[in-house]
């Protein structure tokens, strides 16, 4: 679609659109959000030692040895400095616990010690909470208006390429993948002794980068798997991904109930929870994980797959074997099979004008279904506002020390139950919708970059 002349065109390569740029930035928090559940499975670790250790201190009918009271110091200390806790109350002398007089009391006291450093672990995982949900929050409030902004470019878009579609003359086959930014090379005039000879034009090829194409293909280039992988990512996003946020929903509403309801124990009787495989329509694989299956959906674009990881008899569960099940659940988005060797250096396609505005606007219904979560969201952020009072009411019946050693495997299940919820709730969708539009995002660079290859 460039202008015939008789100059070498000079066509530099485009700034980053607001999407690219608030598909930077979102990627960035995504890596804050890993750092959050980092700092979650850290404390998760501390707090089961630490139950270990109160545990063995609380069973034993003797005083501790000296032996083990400085390897529970050293456990003890070492934890703390890890939650980043410096006022803490100091575990007895190791001296105490040789005096039969003294050494009592000062197991007691070590218990406690114990017991403040489960009431610190269980802070931290609560405030890391607190964070994953003030990020999706903040998320969600920049994604829907850009991809807003971003259809609109996409229709200016199309309706410009459907008034040169009549007429425009194909001058190149295929497109090169390189490992540069994406791009349209210029076409040059050939001079011979300075007289431009008419017919004796050099098309220097076209080219799309690694990444770009890394969204769209896999093994296969071709442009029917292409425009089949497109469809199973827009039935995705349009039926699947409602389904997901009722069942997160439905997550948060028994975490409500299991962490604000804790203190009586009654909470935990009849809890149970939905298979989410079952629920997103998913196939299970051979590839296990512990008690935990590996789930696919259908292909989608850049050979990826919705992979879900769950216990494959969630549904039938009740109570703490309820709790054990879902406990690791994992949902993200991987390949869909081994892919051999990288794109570098392939050669794609060029579409046909046809085929280019039809992939403009599967990336506009795409959005379209995102945008349409955005009501969904929000009724999402209520519960888990809620969700997040819960874990404060846990937290303070946790702080009271309202509980002993028989509590042990209850606390170190709904430790690993917040965890697999604050996945599921936050990484998960974010996950899902960033790579969606990245895919759309290189939807349209494919075909702005065939239509660039018609004049």
């Amino acid at each position: 679609m460039n202008e015939d002349t008789n100059l070498v065109e000079e066509e530099e390569v485009p700034a980053p659109t607001n999407i690219e740029n608030d598909l930077i930035t979102l990627g960035g928090q995504s890596s804050n959000l890993n750092n959050i559940n980092d700092s979650v499975a850290e404390a998760s670790n501390d707090h089961d030692d630490l139950l270990k250790i109160a545990s063995i201190m609380e069973e034993s009918d003797e005083p501790i040895t000296p032996m083990a009271a400085e390897m529970a110091q050293v456990a003890i200390e070492s934890i703390y400095k890890r939650l980043g806790v410096t006022n803490y109350k100091k575990t007895p002398s190791i001296e105490s616990f040789k005096d039969k007089s003294t050494s009592k009391s000062s197991t007691k006291i070590a218990i406690e010690g114990a017991k403040e450093v489960i009431v610190a672990a269980w802070k931290a995982i609560v405030e890391a909470v607190k964070k994953a949900a003030k990020w999706i929050k903040e998320f969600f409030s920049k994604l829907f208006g850009s991809v807003e902004g971003f259809n609109e470019k996409i229709k200016a878009k199309i309706e410009r390429y459907k008034e040169f579609q009549s007429n425009a003359k194909y001058i190149q086959k295929d497109i090169k993948i390189s490992n540069a930014n994406v791009k349209r090379k210029p076409k040059n005039i050939v001079k011979q002794d300075n007289v431009a000879k008419e017919d004796m034009e050099q098309s220097v090829e076209t080219e799309i980068s690694q990444y770009t194409a890394g969204y769209l293909f896999g093994d296969s280039t071709d442009t029917p798997s292409l425009f089949r992988n497109v469809q199973n990512l827009k039935v995705m996003i349009k039926t699947e991904l409602p389904k997901l946020f009722t069942v997160i929903h439905s997550y948060m509403e028994s975490g409500e109930n299991i962490y604000g309801n804790f203190k009586d124990r009654t909470s935990l009787k009849d809890v149970k929870f939905a298979s989410i495989p079952t629920i997103l329509s998913l196939k299970a694989t051979n590839e296990v994980s512990g008690n935990l299956v590996k789930f696919i959906g259908s292909q989608l674009p850049g050979n990826k797959t919705l992979t879900v990881f769950a216990n494959k008899n969630q549904a039938s569960l009740v109570g703490v074997d309820a709790i054990s099940g879902v406990m690791g659940n994992k949902i993200g988005i991987n390949q869909f099979t081994k892919v051999t060797g990288s794109n570098y250096d392939k050669r794609i396609p060029v579409l046909s004008q046809e085929n280019a505005i039809k992939l403009l606007e599967a990336a506009i219904d795409i959005n379209t279904s995102i945008i349409g979560a955005e009501s969904m969201y929000k009724k999402l952020e209520v519960e888990f506002e809620k969700y997040v009072s819960s874990l404060n009411k846990f937290e303070s019946y946790i702080s009271a020390n309202e509980f002993d050693s028989s509590d042990k495997i209850v606390l170190a299940k709904l430790k690993s139950l917040a965890q697999t919820f604050m996945h599921i709730g936050t990484q998960s969708i974010s996950e899902l919708l960033t790579f969606s539009l990245r895919c759309t995002k290189s939807m349209v660079d494919y075909a702005e970059l065939s239509l660039s290859c018609y004049e």
